[in-house]
């Protein structure tokens, strides 16, 4: 699980820097509740990963923000560095299983 964290992590750091982007991190205001609900976030500037400059792999087949896009957010406190994904997808696949899941 901490290698997958830290390869998004990465990637979009690079994305970041490859668009010129500069974002900063806001520190959260409390512990946050790792609960998959985006709640706590609405008040938090986020990364709008909603254009072809975003893409890593190229793609040809990707047609807009619909069909794939995302909104990442980023706190931090003392202890952790807080990541939160609002991921579009007009076609999810999911090929793994179990304990695998997180691939």
């Amino acid at each position: 699980m901490k290698k997958t964290s830290v390869l998004v992590l990465i990637l979009l750091l690079s994305s970041l820097v490859f668009a010129q982007q500069i974002y900063t991190a806001p520190k959260a205001p409390s512990k946050m509740k790792i609960d998959g609900k985006l709640d706590e976030w609405s008040n938090v500037p986020y990364i709008n990963l909603d254009s072809a400059e975003y893409l890593v792999l190229a793609n040809r087949n990707w047609a807009g923000p619909q069909d794939l896009s995302g909104k990442i957010y980023v706190m931090w406190d003392e202890e952790y560095l807080y990541l939160a994904c609002d991921i579009v997808d007009n076609v999810v696949l999911q090929e793994k299983e179990g304990s695998y899941l997180f691939q």
